[in-house]
């Protein structure tokens, strides 16, 4: 099982806006609202001065990052049973993987690609393949790929996976059409 990290294992959002704002209400709700208009997290992030170094820092010194309820004990329920668990996402690593390591996810998944990982993007299959590969799973309709957007559905219908909505996500509430659930 592969899954997308923002809007389906954590809501990132207020976490990114509170690093960019550092304090600064009108800051944050401005943050926030680029944040919700589809604004890369990594441009505002680097735009607000906010350095690996020091995401690194805010990511030690934050209780977490939010995490869906359930997800993480759904994620701990998957390893148990043996099921290789993976992550892929449009974040560049300098972003994710300080965030899951925050969130305590960092040694539960086999394979995190991030953006710079693959030489593709979401909505392309090229990412998944990849996790697939380093999880050792076949890419066919038995490996499941969860995510909150349209790009994220294509891409794993596209790699010939099936796909699971996280309606709870950050991405439009509109269920993306699929050929295959």
């Amino acid at each position: 099982m592969i899954c997308d990290l923002d809007g389906t294992v954590w809501d990132s959002y207020t976490f990114y806006a509170d690093a960019i704002a550092d304090r600064d209400p009108a800051e944050h709700a401005r943050a926030l609202a680029q944040l919700r208009a589809a604004k890369p997290a990594a441009t505002l992030l680097r735009s607000g001065g906010v350095t690996k170094a020091r995401l690194r820092k805010i990511c030690r010194s934050a209780d977490a990052v939010p995490v869906y309820d359930g997800a993480l004990p759904a994620l701990r329920r998957l390893r148990g049973h043996g099921i290789p668990l993976g992550a892929v996402t449009n974040l560049p690593g300098w972003i994710a993987l300080p965030l899951l390591a925050c969130c305590g996810l960092d040694d539960m998944l086999q394979s995190v690609v991030t953006w710079e990982r693959s030489r593709q993007r979401k909505p392309h299959p090229a990412p998944l393949a990849l996790c697939c590969r380093e999880l050792g799973v076949d890419i066919d309709e038995r490996a499941w790929y969860v995510g909150d957007s349209a790009g994220s559905c294509h891409a794993a219908l596209a790699a010939g996976m099936s796909f699971a909505w996280a309606s709870w996500g950050t991405a439009p509430r509109s269920r993306p059409a699929a050929t295959r659930r």
